[in-house]
């Protein structure tokens, strides 16, 4: 006695019999947390940083002023990132190697390298020492849900309503921000008679 074959596979068929290509399971998409899609709906993509809920609560100033205090902060963070070391804050399950990591640059790379060097350099020796530390609050990996404080009472408090001393550490950290933002003019019109 033969034995049976192959058992056929289930799934939908076409009408030849061949099993459908497009029988792959609905993808589920995890949109987050109720906190992260409150966040998300408040500060829009800008939710998971201090300086981008800043930026998009209105905080950094006007529309073209803030934009350039928004893209200066987030180039020294990058610049920060990328020349002194790995974020503080890192995750358990990361195998990356730890401790004295040496910073491996590539020829194409090193003039890139230095000009980042000198821009930071630059930066801060603009920065003034009273304002740094606030900035630094407004940059740091550390506030990546909430905080920091003054900056979460800014947040919570009604338009207009803010505690002074709050809005007084939020000035001195754009004062920093404007020592780094590059200089741009609003468009000035000028009407020159022939």
């Amino acid at each position: 006695m033969p034995r049976k074959g192959r058992p056929s596979k289930s799934g939908k068929r076409t009408k030849a019999g061949r099993l459908k290509r497009d029988n792959y399971p609905e993808p589920i998409f995890d949109r987050g947390s109720d906190w992260v899609r409150a966040a998300r709906g408040v500060h829009g993509d800008h939710y998971s940083t201090a300086l981008g809920r800043a930026y998009a609560s209105g905080l950094l100033g006007a529309a073209s002023q803030a934009k350039d205090r928004y893209e200066a902060g987030k180039m020294l963070v990058r610049v920060r990132t990328r020349l002194c070391g790995l974020p503080r804050a890192r995750s358990a399950l990361d195998t990356s190697p730890r401790g004295n990591v040496v910073l491996i640059i590539a020829e194409d790379e090193l003039e890139q390298t230095l000009a980042d060097k000198r821009w930071l350099r630059d930066a801060e020796s603009k920065i003034p020492p009273a304002c740094a530390p606030y900035l630094d609050q407004l940059l740091s990996d550390i506030y990546t849900d909430a905080g920091p404080y003054w900056l979460a009472n800014l947040l919570d408090a009604k338009p207009g309503r803010g505690d002074s001393r709050d809005m007084m550490v939020l000035n001195l950290a754009l004062r920093a921000l404007d020592a780094i933002a590059p200089r741009t003019t609003e468009g000035i019109i000028r009407a020159v008679h022939a």
